[in-house]
């Protein structure tokens, strides 16, 4: 470590002593080529924000070529002298400035221009103060050294010298820094350029244009028609550069102004301004009005354009850390889609971790965002590089892989197995985990709806104790699951469910009533059955909704047809709905509204619901009150049948057809239904017997004395608008 810290430094000296002698050379070339002046040299100009970067960026590293250089330049004839006089005034400047700007600012970033930390600092050091005392040490070093006239501080020539030093070093200092540190971190500096985004094709076809435009009119006015570049040519490039700035990046436009300004500094800096400020001129007033609007432009372009990165950086910083889970800063389903669409994966694998909920009700929720973090710490050394390890709350994890092979879920498997999490030191806990994975990776739109498919297969995982490979339907049904739970919402909104009828036909004479049962119609006008979206509606909470729906739509029915005005309906009720405190109100609410006689309607009340007696009880007792009847529904099918129907008060029992499927050859079925009808006689209810097919059934059912019969033989369901009217009331 300590021979790659000294290789690196070593180069950096050696890289710094290239570039110092190469720039003494071009200083000895440009003095010797060139007339001593009294103004304020161009390449002097250019030279201090470039020599200030380079101390920027070397630092200490800078010292040996400064060395060398000025060793170098000792002895030498005039016009060599007079240029190593002016390396050494730039030297002084440049050095002077960058150490105090190091001893004020902080030393993390000081070396780089482009960090927005204490802005103030770096322009009143890097920028100000280094103009000035460049041109004081210019003014000492070169001016009384040489035997030149005093430099006059009180001429026009002094606050263009400022000024124009000024406008160089607030572009050229940050211009240079970026080609220093490209210079060794080209990759970067190449991603940093490239990441910049354009809003559409024509915009950046636009920028294409207009930056090739720009340089090249801009070398062609330098060469053939200096005189036009003036204040009023700034005025037009200005606000084109700021908007391209804005837009795109200010490192790219950066060059294009800096180009424009510099022309303009070398116009102005031919002139000689050796003018009392008293005496004002046309032509120093318009030089002085001039290198104004050049320095107020720069400023202007470096504020709008600095603070447009600063806030794009923001943006990007909010950009990221949304893609991460708040508490565990592990990716999140947002990143895995980002991913998914960027790179290309060979297997997906869910890591259910249902025991986490828990644990995290006992120990709190930091245990669960804790247990999340170290199983992520422990996984990423088996992964390898572009696989990720992604922390989907409710779900679980999902890990990316990207090298196919068949044997890394398994090892997975068992590293997981070995896992052991300690927490506070007292409790080491492993994984109760289900494993499912697929090699079908897809569209980003769709990541969702398959990580919810990984899901619901992890508890087979979970039981088998092995990986379960997913493989999605090649193809599905016309009605997914989201269009699915979209109609039923819509349904219930518009009130349009399909209401059908089953009758249920009495033994005794020919009176007959109806099971009210509810159908959902799609799209293309197909029917789409309860035992499709029924789970989705209790998943989503809507069974109550449901309910009041279909019981609302059965008494507007009621209401509207005059012709069946005496027929009664049975309608089914959820178990949420026995539960809802609301219940009883709103079915006041309705009989009142539609004026629907009570003695019309049936309840029905599945028997394997009634869980809690107390609650269950008063209810049935209002609805009676109100004369409604209540009938047991699927009688037999729960856990201790005859305690509920001794505790509860009802009208109508309704066994369940699985005793009656068979009644015919199960004696055990025969004897049991006897059973439920004598029960039911004890408590003078009414017996209705579900699904009856044939005849002989209904023979059987009734020899043994059941008064209602339902089932295909005795009637198929049909829509409740095709009720006969010369059925009766039972």
């Amino acid at each position: 470590m300590i021979g790659l810290l000294h290789s690196k430094i070593t180069k950096k000296c050696l890289l710094g002593v290239l570039f110092m002698l190469v720039f003494y050379c071009i200083n000895v070339l440009h003095v010797t080529t060139n007339e001593p002046q009294h103004n304020l040299p161009f390449f002097y100009i250019l030279s201090l924000p470039l020599l200030t970067s380079f101390f920027l960026y070397f630092k200490s590293n800078s010292l040996p070529a400064i060395i060398i250089v000025l060793a170098c330049g000792y002895f030498q004839d005039k016009y060599q002298a007079l240029s190593y006089l002016h390396l050494l005034s730039i030297l002084l400047a440049a050095g002077t400035s960058t150490l105090i700007y190091y001893f004020l600012s902080e030393k993390k970033h000081a070396n780089h221009f482009w960090y927005n930390s204490k802005p103030l600092i770096k322009i009143s050091t890097i920028i100000f103060l280094n103009s000035l005392m460049g041109i004081f040490y210019w003014q000492v070093v070169t001016l009384k050294l040489t035997g030149e006239h005093h430099y006059n501080y009180t001429t026009i020539r002094f606050l263009v010298d400022c000024m124009l030093l000024c406008n160089s070093c607030l572009l050229g200092v940050p211009f240079f820094s970026f080609l220093f540190s490209s210079f060794q971190k080209n990759k970067r500096a190449l991603r940093f350029i490239t990441s910049k985004s354009f809003p559409s094709t024509n915009i950046k076809s636009l920028y294409i244009i207009f930056f090739s435009a720009s340089i090249l009119s801009s070398i062609y006015l330098y060469m053939y028609s200096l005189n036009l570049l003036t204040s009023f040519l700034i005025c037009w490039y200005l606000p084109l550069l700021i908007w391209l700035g804005v837009t795109y990046s200010n490192v790219l436009m950066l060059p294009v102004w800096l180009f424009v300004s510099l022309g303009t500094t070398f116009e102005l800096n031919k002139s000689t301004y050796g003018i009392a400020i008293s005496n004002l001129s046309n032509s120093a007033d318009i030089s002085l009005f001039t290198a104004s609007v050049l320095l107020v432009s720069s400023c202007a372009f470096i504020w709008v354009t600095f603070n447009t990165s600063r806030i794009s950086s923001y943006v990007h910083h909010l950009k990221y850390i949304s893609k991460l889970e708040p508490n565990t800063k592990i990716p999140s389903l947002l990143a895995l889609k980002e991913d998914i669409s960027r790179n290309h994966y060979s297997c997906l694998c869910l890591i259910n971790l249902p025991e986490v909920a828990p644990l995290s009700h006992i120990y709190g929720i930091s245990l669960r965002f804790n247990f999340i973090t170290s199983l992520r710490s422990y996984l990423l050394a088996f992964l390898h590089h572009g696989e990720d390890f992604y922390y989907i709350q409710g779900y679980g994890v999902v890990i990316t892989f990207k090298q196919k092979e068949l044997n890394r879920i398994d090892v997975l498997n068992s590293k997981i197995k070995e896992f052991r999490f300690i927490w506070n030191n007292e409790v080491k806990l492993g994984l109760c985990y289900g494993i499912v994975y697929t090699n079908f990776i897809p569209e980003k739109s769709q990541v969702s709806v398959l990580i919810g498919e990984l899901h619901k297969k992890t508890t087979i995982s979970m039981q088998t104790g092995t990986p379960l490979l997913h493989v999605p339907a090649i193809e599905q049904d016309k009605y997914t699951m989201g269009k699915i739970r979209h109609r039923l919402q819509q349904s219930i909104d518009q009130h349009a469910f399909m209401l059908f009828v089953q009758p249920i036909v009495s033994t005794k004479d020919k009176k007959t009533y109806y099971e009210v049962l509810m159908r959902m119609k799609g799209g293309d006008g197909e029917i789409i059955f309860p035992d499709t979206f029924l789970p989705m509606a209790s998943n989503a909470g809507l069974l109550t909704d449901l309910d009041m729906v279909i019981i609302e739509q059965t008494f507007k029915f009621m209401t509207n047809n005059n012709a069946c005005a005496k027929q009664s309906f049975s309608i089914n009720l959820m178990p949420s709905t026995l539960y809802n405190s609301n219940f009883l109100s709103k079915i006041k609410a309705l009989f009142e509204s539609y004026q629907v006689n009570p003695r019309r309607v049936i309840f029905e009340i599945i028997e394997a619901d009634v869980f809690d007696i107390q609650i269950v009880s008063p209810l049935i007792q209002e609805l009676r009150t109100l004369g409604c009847r209540i009938a047991i529904d699927d009688f037999g099918t729960g856990h201790s049948s005859y305690s509920r129907l001794k505790a509860l008060d009802v009208d109508i029992l309704k066994i369940d057809g699985s005793f009656i499927r068979n009644i015919l050859v199960d004696e055990f079925d025969l004897h049991t239904t006897k059973s439920f009808y004598a029960a039911a006689k004890l408590k003078n209810l009414d017996v209705v017997a579900e699904f009856v097919e044939n005849q002989k059934i209904q023979d059987m059912l009734t020899q043994l004395g059941v008064e209602w019969l339902q089932g295909y033989h005795t009637g198929k369901p049909f829509p409740i608008e095709n009720v006969s009217t010369t059925n009766h009331n039972f």
